[in-house]
């Protein structure tokens, strides 16, 4: 017998190495990074302001044990804290790691038809929007050191496991990222799930966290988030990035996958730029996901997976292993971005 742990990924969350064009299984560990914005600033789509992001984790509350000094405990009991179902934890300048190696030993892909239209029990990988396909002609990467280096941003490192995409409520929406001459327009999955699968004797799993060189406010002690089995067969956690009001959608149940903006564009993914590096097109702009389904009001979250390139457009060779010590270093800042052409006003 054995039993999973499933970790997915939403909202502004970018995953590396993206899945290969021939979904055969490869040799390489899988992070996710989600950039800290926990401030309002200016969109490129003036006078719009992006909301506060908060990169975060959410599991069933009944699967932490908190006993040991190191045990981390939810920042947010939902629905309060007498009756908990769901715990949130909010992430700042931290990197995660799972502490027991699962059966797998490689990244592997799901390799189900991703045509047509999805749906909830849709999970191939080929719906996960990777950006070597909606930017082909922009140059994409994740910028250089962010899997070796501090800086404002969280970090997720997982070693091997079987990755699928997700859908969690309908109608799914069909969307472009309004980059280029002729941009595709389909349905994006609104989670990456990656499988881990564990001995039955396996009582629980260790999330592990090392915090980045201490910051005002911040913890300079590993901590721990501890999940028991118990007599359930699966344990999923979710990982997302995002405003409160996406993070309170993240809590209902059934949840809701995306946010109710004013517009048709998602302007909160403009906060990736902080991490990524890319070509504007011919008119001066960066991807951005756009509804094209006119009648869904909802804008969906969009995780992504890229390819890890250095500035010069060559791919990173090596990536530090930092599952065992916080790494100190300088802290990433924001440079001044330049000013975009104006995108169409709802």
């Amino acid at each position: 017998m054995t039993k999973t742990l499933k970790i997915a990924f939403t909202g502004n969350a970018v995953l590396t190495p993206p899945y290969p064009d021939n979904l055969g299984p490869i040799q390489q560990k899988l992070y996710a990074v989600m950039p800290g914005a926990r401030r309002v600033r200016q969109s490129d789509l003036r006078p719009d302001q992006i909301n506060a992001q908060f990169a975060f984790l959410k599991f069933p509350y009944r699967h932490l044990v908190v006993t040991e000094d190191d045990d981390r405990d939810a920042d947010y009991k939902y629905p309060d804290t007498r009756d908990t179902t769901t715990g949130l934890c909010f992430l700042e300048r931290e990197h995660l790691f799972i502490e027991q190696p699962p059966h797998e030993q490689t990244l592997t892909f799901d390799s189900s038809p991703a045509t047509g239209t999805p749906t909830t029990s849709s999970t191939g990988v080929g719906w996960i929007a990777r950006w070597r396909d909606f930017a082909a002609t922009g140059n994409s990467g994740l910028k250089r050191d962010i899997l070796n280096v501090a800086g404002d941003y969280s970090r997720v490192q997982i070693d091997a496991g079987h990755v699928s995409s997700g859908f969690i409520s309908e109608p799914i929406a069909r969307i472009d990222f309004d980059y280029g001459d002729d941009p595709p327009t389909r349905s994006y999955a609104q989670e990456i799930v990656v499988t881990l699968t564990y001995d039955d004797s396996t009582p629980y799993v260790t999330l592990r966290s090392a915090p980045f060189k201490p910051f005002p406010g911040g913890s300079a002690e590993p901590s721990a988030l501890r999940f028991d089995w118990y007599d359930a067969p699966e344990i999923k956690i979710l990982f997302g990035n995002g405003s409160l009001s996406s993070i309170l959608n993240a809590l209902k149940e059934p949840p809701l996958a995306g946010n109710d903006h004013d517009g048709d564009y998602d302007i909160e993914f403009e906060v990736l730029y902080d991490i990524i590096n890319i070509q504007p097109d011919s008119q001066n702009r960066l991807p951005l996901p756009r509804i094209i389904s006119n009648e869904i009001l909802r804008v969906p979250c969009v995780a992504s997976m890229i390819d890890l390139i250095s500035p010069e457009g060559t791919a990173a060779t090596t990536t530090a292993d930092v599952t065992t010590t916080a790494i100190a270093s300088k802290d990433a800042r924001r440079q001044p971005r330049a000013v975009r052409a104006q995108r169409r006003k709802p």
